[in-house]
């Protein structure tokens, strides 16, 4: 078990099996180190984590208890996870599924924004890499708000997976060959005050 303190950040890197011969071990040296830190509540990362039974699963309700809130567990792999969603701790702990990596070597950057840059991912698909230092709550944020859009009517693209570029994240839509905001309205200048409307509502 590693552990890394980093801009106040607690940092519990979880490995291997977690079962039910090693699982007091496991909360004793969680609690040791909560011991040092009371005042912190701490993240587990799950990269290397392989199995988790159901003693391990005890362990981590212990340290929730103790936190008094939600704990999280980052970077769980697929198989992992199934075993937190089938007894249900995905809705007790705050358990974030490892992120596919990508790669954009080669892709086509055809779009720039406040916070991006948008490449062609494949031929039906997009990436927009964002910049350094923006977090999953920008990247959550942003595909709500095109899930919203796109529930409003208005033609847009829908993000389908949230990714790792190196070290930053980035969020993959469908490629739409489809027309700007700007482009409508010099095509459909009498439709100006409707997208004005459904823009309004968008930032509202």
């Amino acid at each position: 078990m590693n552990v890394t303190l980093e801009n106040n950040v607690l940092t519990i890197a979880l490995a291997g099996r977690i079962d039910s011969n090693n699982a007091a071990e496991t909360e004793k040296q969680i609690l040791a180190v909560l011991k040092e830190h009371p005042d912190l509540t701490p993240v587990f990362d799950a990269a290397e984590l392989e199995y988790i039974s159901s003693a391990g699963l005890r362990v981590l309700m212990k340290v929730r208890k103790s936190a008094g809130k939600s704990v999280t567990i980052e970077n769980v792999r697929r198989e992992v996870y199934e075993i937190f969603e089938t007894t249900g701790f995905t809705e007790i702990l705050d358990v974030q599924k490892a992120l596919r990596q990508i790669s954009i070597e080669g892709c086509e950057a055809i779009g720039q924004g406040a916070n991006g840059v948008v490449y062609r991912l494949t031929p039906d698909t997009m990436v927009k890499v964002y910049q350094h230092g923006a977090g999953l709550d920008v990247v959550n944020s942003e595909r709500e708000i095109s899930r919203q859009v796109f529930l409003m009517g208005v033609p847009s693209a829908i993000a389908f997976d949230t990714v790792r570029c190196g070290d930053t994240y980035g969020a993959v839509y469908e490629l739409l060959d489809g027309a700007t905001v700007t482009e409508r309205i010099r095509a459909n200048p009498e439709k100006l005050e409707d997208y004005a409307r459904r823009m309004g509502k968008m930032a509202s």
